[in-house]
């Protein structure tokens, strides 16, 4: 056990190993006594269902390494990754403005934040960091309402900017990906209460998955983007609602 300093990403642990032996050693990194881990085996780390919205502390990193007797220790690297996944969820800037002036444009009135609730089924409440994966149970984690910490900062896509109105990080899910049923419940001064269930979302360990559409304005169509690891490259696929057959026929010609 070794406590990191704030925002330090590199440091060296040194191990006093028996001869003649082979060894697997386990990694893992969180935020100290952030309450939603249990560690006391690294085969079976256990995540809680009972969460808070919006809460940045809830990161972990795993990772592992085999160490063969007889080979050169000297310089060798582990890199942990997020045995979890992040699931954000933006709406569009302009649908945040209501109303429109006697020229047709929007209007002053900006529709502001007060609390986020999600609610995510289908992932994992236990993660094996000596396999590397999430256990077989499918659990629903419950994130209660927060206030939106991150309504102030942007995301572009095709060059459309959207507000993010919820950022967590969600239950183990497996390295191939998983697909869940995400629940959003957003508290506004100006419009009240919206809500929304979206299915077949798609999550994967140590990946961000961003929900974007105009969330205040409409509930029928969203982009849900999955990126690896936080880098700039993303996949798309966008999710519409369909009615009849001519909305369906229109969704496939698009």
């Amino acid at each position: 056990i070794r406590d990191a300093a704030n925002g330090e990403t590199n440091w060296t642990v040194e191990l006093e190993l028996v001869n003649n032996q082979n060894f697997r050693v386990l990694f893992w990194a969180q935020v100290p006594e952030n309450g939603v881990y249990t560690t006391t085996s690294l085969k079976e780390v256990k995540l809680t269902t009972a969460l808070n919205a919006n809460a940045e502390n809830y990161a972990a990193f795993a990772g592992q390494d085999e160490i063969t007797y007889g080979e050169n220790l000297a310089g060798r690297t582990v890199t942990l990754e997020r045995p979890v996944a992040q699931l954000n969820i933006a709406t569009s800037a302009e649908s945040l403005k209501l109303g429109e002036d006697e020229n047709g444009a929007n209007a002053q009135t900006t529709v502001t934040f007060e609390t986020t609730a999600v609610t995510v089924e289908g992932l994992s409440t236990v993660y094996n960091v000596a396999e590397g994966a999430a256990g077989a149970d499918e659990a629903t984690f419950t994130y209660a309402a927060k206030p939106v910490a991150l309504s102030e900062t942007t995301l572009n896509v095709n060059g459309v900017d959207y507000s993010y109105v919820a950022m967590n990080y969600v239950g183990f899910a497996q390295p191939s990906g998983d697909n869940v049923k995400v629940t959003y419940t957003i508290e506004t001064n100006e419009v009240g209460t919206i809500t929304n269930t979206i299915s077949n979302v798609p999550v994967k360990a140590n990946h961000r998955t961003n929900i974007i559409g105009n969330l205040i304005t409409s509930t029928s169509d969203y982009t849900v983007t999955l990126s690896a690891a936080w880098p700039a490259d993303e996949e798309n696929v966008e999710v519409v609602a369909v009615s009849t057959a001519a909305d369906l026929q229109e969704a496939i010609n698009n």
